[in-house]
This record gives structure tokens, sequence and C-alpha cells, in this order.
């Protein structure tokens, strides 16, 4: 864990836990509003128009939301490490083969305040005690943030290695 990561108190962990569990099922719906976040836009013309890009997307929507989840179902309130899956990976290097840049990652952050909303709606299910509600949503406020920022760095990584691999082809 990081040194100067928040500590979640033992009874706000158990809330993320709850919280995290109610995310790895999401509704259909919750899913379509992440997805119409990530797709929406001018910028995200070219990737929305582009049946494969655009499925791209929503697998790397679902997939880190999953991670997410999955995360802190298991290490409640921890930072959770970005991850670069199959899908995710697949669908980097498909945005750099029809010359996207780095920009059309900002589509996660779109799909991010969708997420916010989503998870302050579990929370304010979870608990009405007003310290646990403030610690609960500062924690995961930091932590959703912080796990999209990494993500974001770790595909724009991933972008200019395969931008580098095809410049050589």
């Amino acid at each position: 864990m990081d040194d100067d990561w928040p500590s979640a108190s033992p009874g706000v962990r158990e809330l993320i836990r709850q919280g995290a569990q109610i995310v790895s099922d999401p509704r259909a719906e919750w899913a379509e509003a992440l997805h119409e976040a990530a797709l929406g836009g001018v910028r995200m013309k070219p990737i929305s128009d582009d049946p494969i890009l655009a499925e791209g997307v929503r697998r790397t929507n679902l997939a880190n939301t999953m991670r997410w989840a999955h995360h802190n179902i298991d290490h409640p309130g921890e930072r959770v490490p970005a991850l670069l899956t199959a899908e995710i990976m697949g669908a980097t290097r498909e945005l750099v083969r029809r010359g996207l840049d780095e920009s059309s990652l900002d589509s996660f952050r779109s799909a991010q305040g969708v997420a916010w909303r989503m998870w302050m709606a579990i929370c304010f299910q979870l608990t009405s005690d007003i310290d646990e509600l403030q610690e609960l949503l500062d924690v995961t406020s930091r932590s959703i943030a912080a796990f999209i920022e990494d993500s974001v760095a770790a595909m724009s990584e991933q972008m200019r290695a395969e931008r580098a691999e095809l410049s050589r082809d």
C-alpha cells in the first residue's frame, strides 16, 4: 500500500467492499450510461462511428470497471493499480493503427463522471451516518480518480510503444 494513500477505517472498508460487490454486477443501464459518456462528444466521433473502435472502448470500460470493483472487494480502500488487460491492449493497439493519439483516452475521464455519480448513489444507500459517508466518499473519490489517471497513463505509454513499433515496420 502507498505510504501516502489515505487509510480507511474498518467500517468504511466494509462499506467500500459492499459497494464494490454491487458494482461488480453492473446493471445494464449503468454500463450503457458509461459507454454513452465515453463515446459521446465531437472529439470521440471517429471512434464512435467505427464499430470496431467503439466496441474496444466498451470492452475497456467494462474491464476497468471490473478491475476497480474486484480490487475493492479484495482490498477495500487500497489504491487500485492499473492493469493493461488483453482487451485494453487490443483497444489501445487498434486506436494507434487507426491514427488516433492519446487525446482519444479523454473518453475515460468522461465515463469517470458517470461512474462517480453511480457510485455516490450506491454510497448513499449503504450508510446514512454522515461521518462514514464523508470518509467513504473521500476515499473512493481519490481511488477512482487515481485509478483512471494511472490507467490513462499506462494506456498512453502503451500507445507510444505501439506507435514506435509501427514506425519501425
